[in-house]
């Protein structure tokens, strides 16, 4: 791949982490930081600046812990922890940086924090106000779909939490929700709420890495609608592509089937690696 970072500027990288919390890191969740960390190691001339969200992402795991009974059993620290060991104990050096989306939702010293990022969609006309729920206009980028090669007609929202009686396209996506008093919030224009899922990233890119990123990573289970919202985002904004390229990392396999929590076939990093070569583990993943 022919990477041709501008004159005096380094290469940048990031690599989205599954956003689901649990109590055990199933192996296939690392395939994406070791083929990052493959590229990093080597083409050393690129000089990458590699961003890795913490974890499984703070903000969505608080949520979860504030309406599950088992909370005291998920505790996002902890589990980020765990998150750092596996990916070190697997031979990947640690990211340049690792972000927290509950830090960039309120941030004056970022170019835009979530809000602002928000404000400036619902400005452009690319989202709209609905009973106190922000929403991504999908319609309002014709060329939605071009990286996961879907019609805007076979879309599936992809956001988190249904809103379809709020929605003027069933596409369209969350991207400030209304938070009830139990829940957790932060204090916006519309009310207090919380972001969505793909919003957070944008303000975090564009923050650390810049408008243009030169690779964006992840599984290729994030292709839709993750990847794909947060271009609508990021572009809708700045105008300008938000990666050079997207390098997307397939599922591992048990037996001919996807590795899942749900099928019970999933190996941990720590009951794996004893006993096994890391480095052809890293080398065929």
């Amino acid at each position: 791949v022919g990477l041709h970072p501008a004159e005096g500027r380094r290469s940048g990288g990031v690599q989205d982490h599954p956003a689901v919390a649990r109590q055990v890191d199933r192996l296939g969740d690392q395939r994406a930081p070791l083929r990052i960390q493959g590229l990093d190691r080597g083409r050393r001339d690129l000089d990458l600046r590699h961003a890795r969200p913490a974890g499984v992402g703070g903000l969505f795991v608080q949520i979860l812990l504030g309406s599950q009974p088992d909370r005291g059993r998920l505790h996002p620290q902890r589990h980020v922890l765990a998150d750092q060991d596996d990916v070190a104990a697997l031979g990947c050096l640690p990211p340049s940086h690792e972000p927290r989306a509950t830090e960039y939702i309120d941030r004056p010293d970022a170019p835009e924090d979530m809000i602002r990022l928000i404000a400036r969609l619902v400005e452009k006309g690319n989202a709209y106000v609905a009973d106190g729920h922000v929403l991504f206009s999908v319609p309002s980028m014709p060329d939605y779909g071009r990286l996961s090669q879907r019609n805007l007609d076979d879309q599936q929202a992809g956001d988190r939490v249904a809103v379809e009686a709020h929605k003027r396209n069933p596409a369209d996506f969350v991207l400030w929700k209304l938070s009830s008093p139990e829940e957790p919030g932060w204090d916006s224009p519309w009310g207090r709420g919380r972001p969505g899922w793909h919003i957070e990233c944008s303000a975090m890119v564009r923050k650390l890495l810049g408008e243009t990123i030169d690779i964006h990573g992840g599984g290729n289970d994030l292709i839709f609608p993750h990847h794909e919202n947060e271009i609508l985002q990021s572009e809708s904004v700045t105008k300008k592509p938000l990666a050079n390229y997207w390098m997307h990392n397939g599922m591992l396999q048990v037996a001919d089937a996807k590795m899942s929590k749900s099928l019970k076939n999933f190996f941990s990093v720590r009951t794996f690696l004893p006993g096994t070569n890391r480095r052809w583990f890293a080398s065929t993943c």
